[in-house]
Formats: C-alpha cells, sequence, structure tokens
C-alpha cells in the first residue's frame, strides 16, 4: 500500500441524499484523499449533523420498498461443481449490486447432506471444506464488483480469506468468486438481521450498541484489518438467541498496515466515530419520524 492508500478516511459531507445514481454517489464520496484517521474523525462529527431532508426520508422508504416489492427471475451462477439456481432481489435502492438470493434446493443436494451428516466429523468437515457450494445456506448474498473497482473487489476477496478464522462469527461466511452476467462476483452468507443505518438496524440505546462496535472491531483488528470507511451500513445488527451482536460487511477498503501497538488505539478511534455517527443517526431518524423505539433515546 502506497502513501496514499494509508491515509485514513476523508471527512464524510452532511447526511443529504439526492435522486441521483446511487453506485455512483457512493464512488464519489470514497474516491477522495484524506487527513489522519483521528483528525477526520473530529470533522465528522462537526460536519455530520442535523435532520435529513425530506428527499432523505423518501430514500429510506424507499429502500422498504425495493425490499418488498422487487423479485429478480431465477438466477444462475456456477460456483465450482455446482450450478446455483437462486430468486431474489437488491438487498436496498442504495446497493443494486448486491443481491439477497434464495437458493432452490435441488434433490442432489438433498441427497449430498443427508449422506454428509453420517460420515466421520473429520471427512465432514473436509468435505464441506471442499466443496461449500453443497452445503450453502437456504439464503445468500451475491455482491457484484462495482463497475470501475477492481482493485477494491479483489481487496475485499483477499481480505474475507484472511479473515477466514471470523466468518461466520462477526463476518459473513464467504464462499468463493464466481463469474454473474459476465460481471465478477463474490458469494457470502446472509447473516440476517438489519444495517444499522436502516430504521430497522437503529433500535438499541448508545450505551447497548458502543461495547458491540467494540467487540466486532476489536476481533478483526486482531487479524490486522481496519475498514478505511467505518459507516453505519458497513454494520449489521443481528440476533443470537436473544442476544443482540454486530456483524462488519463490506471490506473493500481496509488499512492492512497498522502495527499491532497502534491497534487499540486505532479501534478506540473507530468506535468513538461511530457512536457520534449513531447517536445523530438517531436523531435524525426521529425528526423523520422513522425511529422505530424512541427509548433508544434515552
Amino acid at each position: 500500500m502506497d502513501d496514499t492508500d494509508s491515509q485514513a478516511r476523508k471527512p464524510i459531507p452532511p447526511k443529504i441524499i439526492f435522486e441521483d445514481d446511487p453506485v455512483e454517489r457512493e464512488t464519489d464520496e470514497n474516491s477522495s484523499d484524506g487527513g489522519s484517521r483521528e483528525a477526520s474523525s473530529d470533522e465528522e462529527s462537526v460536519v455530520d449533523h442535523g435532520p435529513r431532508t425530506v428527499v432523505s426520508a423518501r430514500y429510506l422508504i424507499s429502500r422498504r420498498l425495493v425490499r418488498s416489492s422487487i423479485n429478480l427471475s431465477p438466477q444462475k451462477f456456477r460456483l465450482g461443481t455446482r450450478n446455483v439456481v437462486a430468486t431474489g432481489a437488491p438487498t436496498d435502492w442504495a446497493h443494486p449490486n448486491v443481491l439477497r438470493l434464495v437458493v432452490h434446493r435441488t434433490i442432489f443436494q438433498s441427497l449430498m447432506e443427508a449422506l454428509h451428516r453420517w460420515l466421520p466429523p473429520l471427512i465432514r468437515s473436509w468435505i464441506s471444506a471442499s466443496f461449500p457450494e453443497w452445503f450453502l445456506p437456504a439464503k445468500i448474498i451475491l455482491k457484484r464488483q462495482k463497475k470501475g473497482w477492481t482493485e477494491e473487489f479483489e481487496t475485499e476477496t483477499a481480505t474475507y480469506e484472511k479473515l477466514r478464522p471470523l466468518q461466520g462469527l462477526v463476518i459473513p461466511v464467504y464462499y468463493g468468486q464466481v463469474d454473474f452476467q459476465g460481471v465478477r462476483a463474490i458469494v457470502l452468507s446472509d447473516v440476517g438481521g438489519s444495517s444499522i443505518a436502516d430504521p430497522e438496524g437503529a433500535t438499541l440505546k448508545a450505551a447497548e450498541i458502543q461495547p458491540l462496535f467494540h467487540q466486532a472491531i476489536s476481533a478483526v483488528a486482531s487479524l490486522g484489518i481496519f475498514q478505511e470507511d467505518p459507516k453505519l451500513d458497513n454494520f449489521m445488527l443481528v440476533d443470537r438467541g436473544g442476544q443482540k451482536a454486530v456483524m462488519l460487511v463490506d471490506f473493500e477498503r481496509v488499512d492492512t498496515e497498522l502495527p499491532k501497538e497502534d491497534r487499540a488505539e486505532y479501534v478506540g478511534y473507530d468506535v468513538a466515530h461511530l457512536m457520534r455517527r449513531y447517536r445523530n443517526h438517531l436523531q435524525c431518524l426521529k425528526s423523520d419520524g422513522l425511529l422505530l423505539n424512541h427509548k433508544a433515546l434515552e
């Protein structure tokens, strides 16, 4: 990573949504250089304030409408030794390149799973790791490479490999890379839950969600990975047997060169940065009439 890449995230502009192309907007917002990680977090606490506009409220509502009204025809792609057929829709309006799919089960898959259960544990683990395509969960995520984002796509693929010990715990399970309609894509597990950038994911009090942010970021940092753009929509609030947890998604831009002795300090920076945005986010949702749990502001 060169000197420019090693610069931490740039200040993020105020949360005002315009009716333009969401992918292009995301590209523009993430393409500039910035100052230090600590300094940019302080600046964000100043520029990211105030209630969202009416356009922003429509944006949030449109995300719900996309989930409920858009269905794709069955999609097919080859993963390893299997032709996977699945049906679904974009996860939300802002990320049309990310599809949430329901896998169509086959008789052969059911047979493979039945035989798999009878095998000794060591052989079962080896088969699952060698041929994950035959043991996909019912719901998966297919994330296509965005136009012009070759380096970011390769970074994310490599990062999931580096974070393999954490897959299924604080990040999605990575099943592999595929060709989808002539575009590279990665196949991930669907962690469920809701994006913390959505009203459904912003239901906890600040004191409740702060340790969850810290736990997830610390786990990834322990393997030398830091997101360069820790935004609320890169975190999912999930339920695990009645206990809330936070999972990280999106590793297109990461920092892998922080010395071990500095990692704890930067975890603190990122958590503080997210908490400022989260508190502001709750106020914005309240102003827009979209806050689902008013106790979150207590």
